[in-house]
């Protein structure tokens, strides 16, 4: 169902970019250019399916913003909710890309490097390994102290938990 949703969602965006780009020829054919004159397009943006600038015009997406130290969710290119977290140590950085959730789980142990931590909650994994989670053993909110991960005060992670789907898109920027 999601697929399908994307797939007419792009359908549409495509479609738009097409009517934007007759319009363009249209306007400069109203125009008195000489028979040779071509019009330059290549400045016309067309939209990629996981562009997240995209993905904030319409839908769900969160942003993790690394520099800031804060999560942002969006919904229908409406900033909803914005939040402190912490992010990877130096020897642990977390991964800046653009991914997509791949699965959720309310409460899991999570093992990394040889250290478990028990009953961890509000798990998104958007990078395997790498996940946006509560955490319960410090709060150092604001800093890099994870082992990679993004960490978020458990009832944060309990909202961004609700608000996310898998498939959903994750940026994290620097």
């Amino acid at each position: 169902m999601i697929v399908r949703v994307e797939l007419y969602r792009s359908f549409v965006i495509g479609l738009l970019a097409v009517l934007v780009l007759l319009l363009l020829v249209g306007s400069a054919e109203a125009q008195d250019f000489e028979e040779d004159t071509d019009i330059d397009l290549s400045n016309v943006p067309m939209p990629t399916p996981l562009s997240w600038a995209v993905q904030t015009s319409w839908g769900r997406m969160l942003l993790v913003d690394l520099s800031e130290y804060r999560i942002y969710a969006f919904e229908d290119g409406e900033l909803v909710r914005s939040t402190v977290v912490a992010i990877g140590r130096r020897d642990a950085q977390t991964i800046t890309g653009e991914f997509t959730v791949l699965r959720k789980a309310e409460a899991a142990d999570l093992t990394w490097q040889g250290n478990t931590v028990t009953n961890v909650p509000f798990i998104i994994v958007y990078d395997n390994p790498r996940a946006i989670h509560g955490a319960y053993w410090h709060d150092d909110w604001g800093q890099a102290v994870s082992s990679g991960c993004v960490n978020l005060p458990i009832d944060e992670a309990r909202w961004y938990y609700d608000f996310a789907f898998v498939g959903m898109v994750v940026v994290v920027q620097d």
